[in-house]
């Protein structure tokens, strides 16, 4: 998952499949097929110190496999599915970002040619 967010995180990003949990069924998955949907935004801000990153990741999705009798052209799911979705990858860049920055004590990234002060 770490090259997946490197590839996001660095406007490399063409597709991949993911499974993300289920917002239906507890330790069930959902296998999407996601995709770069345009170029990402990143802004590096220092607030009192510390920097603020803050990266808009442009994807879309669609859902390759799921649990049996799921109704994907009930709009409600594919929200729950979107937000849990987002979620996972979210705390997944999040996650990379701070491995990446304090324990490698790294910008591989290039995050910080996006700073403002």
């Amino acid at each position: 998952m770490d090259s997946i967010c490197h590839l996001m995180c660095s406007n490399k990003f063409k597709s991949t499949t993911l499974s993300v949990p289920s917002p239906f069924m507890q330790n069930q998955i959902i296998d999407l097929h996601v995709q770069s949907n345009g170029t990402n935004k990143t802004q590096v801000s220092i607030i009192n110190g510390p920097p603020y990153i803050n990266i808009e990741v442009n994807l879309k999705a669609s859902v390759e496999s799921s649990e049996f009798g799921l109704d994907l052209s009930n709009n409600e799911n594919l929200q729950l599915i979107g937000d849990s979705a987002s979620s996972f990858i979210k705390n997944n860049i999040l996650d990379y970002l701070y491995k990446t920055s304090k324990d490698l004590h790294s910008d591989i990234c290039r995050v910080w040619e996006s700073i403002s002060y």
